[in-house]
């Protein structure tokens, strides 16, 4: 019985620990908009990030693909104030696995 126990309790901690992501902030970091942004010149940029769960069990790059499409993202914008982002996540099944794809579109507003 004691087993028993233990086994339910060491496979519960084990679901508990799982998978987790890392929060990304979409968008520029200001929470007011900056005087000096161009709302006339705006430019559409996109950004995307995949990662695999091989056997439906084992994530590769999947917790951190919202990060790394934002990373890409503000790297687009080359400092020009971001808004109106748009999330789209897509998966495709890949026979020992899944693939997870997020896509970030948005756009770019530059500086006066």
């Amino acid at each position: 019985m004691k087993l028993i126990k233990q086994s339910i309790l060491i496979s519960a901690l084990a679901a508990l620990s799982a998978c987790s992501g890392v929060p990304a902030q979409l968008g520029s970091t200001t929470t007011e908009v900056p005087k000096n942004v161009d709302f006339s010149q705006g430019r559409p940029i996109n950004a995307r990030a995949c990662g695999f769960q091989l056997l439906l069990f084992i994530p590769i790059a999947v917790n951190s693909r919202m990060q790394n499409a934002n990373e890409e993202l503000i790297e687009k914008a080359r400092g020009d104030y971001i808004s109106d982002v748009k999330v789209t996540e897509s998966w495709k099944y890949a026979v020992v696995g899944t693939v997870y794809c997020t896509e970030l579109s948005a756009t770019a507003y530059p500086r006066k």
